[in-house]
């Protein structure tokens, strides 16, 4: 097992790497590496902490010479139902190449939606979002 913090410009998180995935990586794994990673997200102790079930290198070859960037949005108690609808609707009139990433607050879960959701991201598209689901609840970057 490992305990590690992970970072980037913005922010650092702490995160446990349980020993059947570190064994994985240990051989590869270092200080500086940019990762792709999937896991769960948990609150232990008042503080947010990764639980990471799969880290993989990140192969940048594949990447697009243009970022879509990720559309986030946060799901209050209040807005869980019927939201994947919701978005689904949203995103049938928006249709592009822009992931979305959906937090479900109350399961303190994080999950991408399938490809059928990605949006092209426009001023009209974050107003929808944002009058669905709140302002300081949907975050474009």
């Amino acid at each position: 097992m490992a305990f590690v913090t992970l970072s980037d410009e913005e922010a650092e998180a702490n995160a446990v790497i349980f020993p059947n995935v570190f064994r994985d990586v240990s051989n590869w794994l270092d200080e500086q590496e940019i990762v792709q990673m999937t896991g769960k997200v948990e609150e232990r102790n008042g503080r947010i902490q990764y639980v990471i079930s799969r880290i993989q290198q990140l192969d940048i070859s594949g990447l697009k010479e243009k970022d879509p960037g990720i559309l986030y949005i946060k799901l209050t108690h209040q807005a869980e139902q019927n939201a994947l609808h919701q978005i689904e609707q949203i995103s049938d009139t928006y249709a592009g190449d822009t992931p979305i990433i959906v937090y479900e607050e109350r399961r303190k879960q994080s999950y991408q939606l399938a490809s059928k959701y990605y949006v092209e991201v426009t001023e009209e598209c974050l107003d929808a979002f944002k009058k669905q689901f709140g302002a300081e609840n949907v975050v474009f970057k």
